[in-house]
């Protein structure tokens, strides 16, 4: 029996872990530079914390579309997957509150470095809701998806409610967080990546020149907002500007 491939064959579903992959990624960087020292300057302090947010609105957007539109299509043809399904929903209700906690944390530490301290501990408590429910979504859940639905099923999910409510600026932005230190095979997984990849490669490396546009499109450049090691380098202590962690004036 010939197997159905192409837009009728089963659901490819590898950009979600591309997705969580980023939210991974930068959970980790956040992570190094709020708990190195020298801790981060005003200007990367006000950056990192702006990141954040915009970081836990693109989580509450990404568990909306599959609570609204993904999960109901698979809940409807597929019997056996409910108990999954209802996990999937718990699992989003159990974040949500780390999330309010985490953006209202990153919101007084953008105003001080005092709240620092408060910033780690619900970056933390997010981690231990979120890492687990990333992990049973790409391994549980995705090989449900991908035998239920079919991939032009899952492109008009994408496209009609993860791409289409957005601006271009939006999904510029959203495909530079996706991409940014991802491999190259990932670059094209999905319409958004395949679209996006070239013009976020071409973006990259960014000049720290660029930094204030991050006061209203944090996204833009999280390698240089939050400090990444180098080989035979501290992630912060590589150099002067947002890039580094030299106390010098980002726009300089």
């Amino acid at each position: 029996m010939t197997a159905v491939t192409g837009l009728a064959g089963p659901a490819d579903t590898r950009v979600m872990h591309v997705v969580h992959t980023a939210l991974r990624r930068d959970l980790t960087r956040t992570t190094e530079t709020l708990t190195t020292d020298p801790p981060p300057f005003p200007a990367q302090r006000i950056a990192l914390a702006a990141h954040l947010d915009w970081m836990m609105h693109f989580l509450h957007q990404h568990h909306r579309s599959e609570d609204e539109h993904l999960y109901p299509l698979v809940r409807g043809r597929n019997a056996e997957a409910h108990s999954l399904l209802d996990r999937m929903h718990a699992d989003h209700r159990s974040v949500d509150p780390a999330m309010d906690s985490l953006r209202t944390a990153a919101r007084a530490y953008r105003d001080s470095d005092d709240a620092r301290g408060e910033l780690i501990a619900a970056i933390d408590r997010w981690s231990a809701v979120l890492l687990p429910h990333l992990d049973r979504e790409e391994t549980e859940m995705m090989p449900i998806v991908s035998a239920t639905i079919t991939e032009a099923e899952w492109r008009h999910w994408n496209t009609e409610y993860n791409v289409k409510p957005l601006g271009p600026i939006e999904v510029f932005d959203e495909g530079l967080f996706i991409i940014d230190d991802a491999p190259a095979r990932d670059h094209g997984v999905d319409s958004r990546g395949s679209t996006l990849g070239d013009a976020a490669r071409d973006e990259r490396p960014l000049s720290p020149l660029r930094v204030p546009a991050l006061a209203h499109r944090p996204v833009l450049a999280p390698a240089f907002i939050i400090g990444r090691p180098t080989r035979g380098a501290h992630p912060r202590r590589a150099g002067g500007g947002v890039a580094g962690t030299g106390r010098g004036h980002p726009h300089r």
